[in-house]
């Protein structure tokens, strides 16, 4: 989604800054935010990050951000959960702005269970949900755990059902929320001129004149370069990796009920 936006309208793109994930509550958590921002342009994974880390995590932060910030900001943003949000708009702002852009796209999937803080921010964004039918999410999880299971070994059938109906059921929570724009993947795939038309009449974008040359996935991430196969290839997952009693048993665990409520742009 974000790569079709960057390519029909006028917006800058950036690569994942996983931000959130560990919340915002914390000394700890707040650090490591910082350092994941700062790392955000490069190919390398972040670290694990620990106890064991902590300290020297610090010290790269200190060493990056102060220069930037001055100390006293600095220590505003490592000492309270608003300036570490108000960090992370600020930051994306400034790098498009350099880039010439007014407007810009990050998407972390994980960041949809942190979506206190992003709707902590003024004035209020956009937020865009993709959402796609469940038995074809169970089928790419599972196939990724396969093919990677260094990364998603632990992400078996019973993970992503839960998964999905989880995200569904948030998705669910959100409908009433004007800044929430729904989107069902699989209009991604078959319908995307009209599905950036809605989009643009929504959020009131300008259209690009020029070709993105905005990065949005690392060397390493693989799994990404067929996020947008043909529905009928996604299709085959499904089919392929499941027995037909299967597919009956995670089609009876989905939460298909609160996908029908979703109002889809």
């Amino acid at each position: 989604m974000q790569n079709e936006m960057g390519k029909y309208f006028d917006v800058c793109c950036f690569p994942e800054t996983g931000y959130f994930l560990d919340g915002l509550d914390n000394y700890a958590a707040r650090i490591k935010a910082m350092y994941r921002l700062q790392s955000m342009y490069s190919n390398k994974v972040t670290p694990p990050y620990n106890f064991l880390f902590k300290l020297n995590k610090t010290k790269d932060a200190i060493k990056y951000w102060t220069p930037q910030l001055g100390l006293k900001k600095f220590f505003y943003c490592i000492t309270s959960k608003e300036h570490s949000i108000l960090l992370w708009v600020t930051y994306l702002d400034q790098l498009a702005n350099k880039l010439g852009y007014s407007t810009w796209v990050e998407k972390t999937p994980k960041h949809f269970y942190r979506l206190e803080y992003i709707e902590a921010i003024s004035p209020k964004p956009y937020i865009i949900y993709i959402i796609r039918q469940g038995n074809d999410v169970v089928a790419s999880i599972y196939d990724r755990s396969l093919k990677y299971p260094h990364w998603f070994g632990h992400e078996n059938i019973e993970f992503a059902i839960n998964l999905w109906n989880s995200s569904v059921n948030i998705a669910l929570e959100k409908a009433n929320n004007s800044e929430c724009i729904f989107v069902r993947y699989e209009d991604l795939i078959n319908r995307k001129y009209s599905l950036m038309t809605n989009i643009q009449r929504e959020i009131n974008l300008s259209l690009r004149k020029t070709k993105s040359t905005s990065v949005i996935t690392r060397d390493n991430e693989h799994w990404k370069t067929s996020a947008l196969d043909k529905a009928s290839n996604q299709k085959k997952k499904w089919l392929s990796l499941f027995t037909e009693k299967q597919r009956n048993e995670i089609d009876s665990k989905l939460d298909w009920d609160s996908y029908k409520k979703i109002d889809f742009i």
